[in-house]
């Protein structure tokens, strides 16, 4: 059984198991006849990351659609395309700063194959199709008076997605990132030279309060099932968005959210802060080798240099070394303030755009990619 750790697999997948086999026995006896065949199946290594039933493959690169009329050139990218396989297979991208599936495809499931026990993926000519959504914006944007939809053109593939003889090296469809090596559990070493701690500027206040709100990227704990803060932290259920209020990513049952006791920082009137928090979160996923702590979060507002500072300390596949590491760059917008409070709702968090030596997920996450959000507010 691949259950949760925390429920050793009663719930799921047991009990289903026990009623399906119940079922096949009672249907099994003498003096039942029925019409047609019943075949009793069941499926296993749903909480590994729904391995064999879907593939994710991250493609570098883009799309660049062009146009050109009356001595004018416009142009439309389709950028971080993400081709995922399976009983829906489609290509989700960006068009502009909207993300949203570009493309349909579609095969004869004979023609799709997904090897869970070597970790392959392969489509044998499958037929792409523009949706009506894509359709609209590339209309839009080359200023075209119409833009027919259906065939747009054919796609195969042939690629191993998650390498078994690599557990810590494999590629995005099994595990919680879509960038290079996201599909295999994490391994961790030092995250490199720890981060300076930003300056406190003539004029700034001491805080006396505050309060954080992190959010977690959704795909992260779905893919790593148990997840316990310690040290004062506490964690609550989702919120009644996806991930920060992007439609794409749906709400979870499981919770993602997660508050930290104030410890210390400062407020300076231009509107720089730096907001230290103690406690932290467990991530463990025993199957995956991934027992991470995240803690001691530091909040640093600063324009466009803004981030979250986390100190990482784990065992097994993942063992940063008890270091603080840059874990996300934040998008702080402009503050709500009344008063002495001040708060920022919602700041976007993204991958350090280098790939992050500093981060301790570089190499499981595009640069630039999201994670989550962090939502602040302190009193001065």
């Amino acid at each position: 059984m691949d259950g949760h750790g925390w429920g050793e697999a009663a719930n799921d997948d047991g009990s289903g198991t026990a009623i399906v086999m119940e079922l096949a026995r009672i249907f099994n006896a003498p003096d039942v006849q029925t019409d047609r065949s019943i075949r009793f199946a069941l499926w296993n290594t749903e909480e590994g990351g729904l391995v064999g039933s879907t593939a994710t493959l991250n493609q570098n690169g883009g799309l660049r659609l062009t146009r050109r009329a009356g001595g004018k050139r416009r142009r439309v990218d389709l950028k971080r395309l993400q081709l995922r396989l399976g009983r829906k297979s489609e290509i989700v991208g960006y068009v502009g700063s909207s993300r949203f599936t570009i493309f349909s495809v579609k095969a004869p499931q004979s023609r799709l194959s997904l090897g869970a026990a070597n970790g392959s993926a392969s489509l044998k000519g499958g037929t792409v199709s523009l949706t009506r959504r894509a359709g609209k914006a590339i209309k839009r944007k080359l200023k075209l008076q119409r833009m027919p939809l259906g065939a747009f053109g054919a796609i195969s593939v042939d690629a191993l997605v998650n390498p078994p003889s690599s557990p810590g090296a494999g590629g995005p469809g099994a595990g919680p990132g879509s960038g290079p090596g996201g599909g295999g559990p994490p391994v961790s070493g030092p995250v490199g030279d720890e981060p300076p701690f930003l300056a406190r500027p003539e004029g700034a206040v001491d805080v006396t309060s505050a309060s954080i709100d992190w959010h977690v990227r959704p795909s992260w704990i779905r893919y790593v099932p148990v997840n316990e803060p310690f040290g004062g932290a506490s964690g609550e259920g989702p919120t009644p968005t996806g991930q920060c209020g992007e439609p794409s990513e749906p709400v979870h049952s499981d919770v993602y959210e997660y508050h930290f006791p104030f410890a210390r920082g400062w407020y300076h009137p231009s509107g720089i802060a730096a907001v230290y928090f103690t406690g932290g979160v467990n991530f463990k996923f025993q199957a995956h080798g991934i027992d991470l702590d995240t803690k001691d979060p530091e909040i640093e507002v600063n324009g466009a240099s803004s981030r979250a500072i986390f100190r990482f300390d784990g065992r097994g596949d993942t063992n940063p070394g008890n270091q603080r590491s840059v874990f996300v760059d934040l998008t702080p917008g402009t503050p709500s303030v009344s008063g002495q409070s001040v708060t920022w709702d919602r700041m976007p968090g993204a991958i350090p755009d280098d790939g992050g030596s500093e981060s301790v997920f570089a190499g499981f996450y595009l640069p630039r990619e999201r994670f989550g959000c962090i939502s602040m507010t302190l009193n001065y």
